[in-house]
């Protein structure tokens, strides 16, 4: 069909109508996400200033318990889970980290890992396969990350297990 066919310019001002209809929902949804990544980072640094933070591995030794989940999920599923992490005094730890939910399914599962962790201030960086960094606010540790098994961008909050 030559572009000047009467059906061909109906139909080139039909899609011209439809995309011109979507590109401003694609702006405002792009720009919708971006303004939720800028508020949950600026929260998650305002939620730290006030916090004692950590001198040493010792001080921060001990079990830590707490979740995960997506950041920005939209329509692409939701990911969440359970955290587990054991700090040594000598700067070493043990994790599982059991995803409960992959996008929207019952599929989940359990990774073990481990490594070296340090102490910076309010910062606490975990070094295993990759490097996670989460800031510290009294008994909270908080940072977002990616999931090791979806790669999707995840925030973590840990809490201090109560000793017996």
């Amino acid at each position: 069909m030559r572009p000047d066919h009467p059906v061909g310019v109906v139909l080139r001002r039909i899609l011209d109508g439809l995309l011109a209809a979507r590109l401003p929902a694609i702006a405002a949804s792009l720009a919708l996400r971006l303004a939720w990544i800028v508020l949950i980072v600026t929260a998650l640094g305002c939620a730290g200033q006030g916090g004692r933070t950590a001198s040493s591995t010792a001080e921060l030794a001990g079990t830590w318990l707490g979740t995960f989940w997506q950041v920005n999920a939209g329509d692409t599923g939701y990911i969440h889970g359970d955290l587990a992490f054991d700090f040594k005094e000598d700067g070493s730890y043990t994790g599982t980290w059991t995803t409960r939910v992959v996008a929207g399914s019952s599929r989940g599962g359990s990774l073990q890992f481990g490594g070296r962790f340090a102490v910076d201030g309010d910062r606490v960086v975990l070094a295993d396969e990759r490097r996670l960094t989460l800031r510290r606010a009294r008994d909270i540790l908080y940072g977002i990350t990616v999931d090791p098994g979806s790669g999707r961008t995840i925030q973590v909050r840990l809490e201090r297990a109560r000793r017996p």
